[in-house]
């Protein structure tokens, strides 16, 4: 909605994780005495990024009713707190980012395709990491690096045939799961991370544990 300045706030909130009884107050922020426990004025996540950016992870967590309300932000470049008599202008650059195409959303119904239309002005895709196999070893050794030295091991390395395993695995939990199995295999040596260090899922040894046992659930 405008620019950002250099040293303007980032603020950042997962629209995945809020409760819909929550999602208006925390941001848009709320007058004292605008609901039972409102004891103080709270502002909302719009009002802390002002001049700076407000990042909306997985907005499509966000419920119907919000999706108008930040519809409303948008076009308006105002909203109102909680309780308040009168509209705050707004301004903040808004970036969003969801973890399933809001395409698809829309199509479904799922999504409103105003809203939509009002956040897809510079859009950026990613691909899966199942779809770019060619970045993966640069990526493993990103991972590998910052892994180690967050969790204060010696550098570890990758064998050609753990890195096969990890060139032909499909990747479902995309870049949080090759964190964690780099993570795992590291922690099972201290020198250079095998094909029998890696978890179960990318070894077979999971499919063979499930498809082995008799499970009563």
């Amino acid at each position: 909605l405008c620019w950002r300045e250099a040293d303007a706030p980032y603020v950042a909130i997962n629209c995945g994780a809020v409760p819909e009884a929550l999602a208006e107050s925390l941001l848009f922020g709320h007058e004292r005495g605008a609901f039972t426990s409102a004891r103080e004025r709270q502002h909302g996540k719009f009002e802390t990024a002002r001049r700076g950016t407000l990042f909306l992870d997985e907005i499509q967590g966000l419920s119907p009713s919000i999706q108008i309300k930040l519809l409303r932000v948008i076009q308006h470049r105002e909203f109102e707190r909680l309780g308040a008599k009168a509209s705050a202008a707004v301004d903040c650059q808004i970036v969003t980012a969801t973890n399933i195409p809001l395409e698809l959303l829309v199509d479904r119904q799922q999504f409103r395709r105003d809203l939509y239309y009002r956040l897809n002005i510079c859009p950026i895709y990613l691909p899966s990491l199942r779809q770019r196999k060619e970045d993966l070893p640069r990526i493993v050794e990103g991972l590998l690096k910052r892994l180690c030295s967050q969790y204060r091991l010696t550098p570890r390395t990758l064998s050609a045939g753990a890195m096969k395993l990890i060139h032909d695995y499909n990747w479902p939990g995309n870049v949080r799961e090759l964190e964690h199995s780099l993570l795992y295999g590291a922690l099972r040596t201290e020198q250079t991370i095998e094909a029998s260090h890696l978890p179960g899922g990318l070894t077979g040894q999971l499919a063979n544990y499930l498809s082995a046992g008799t499970w009563d659930y």
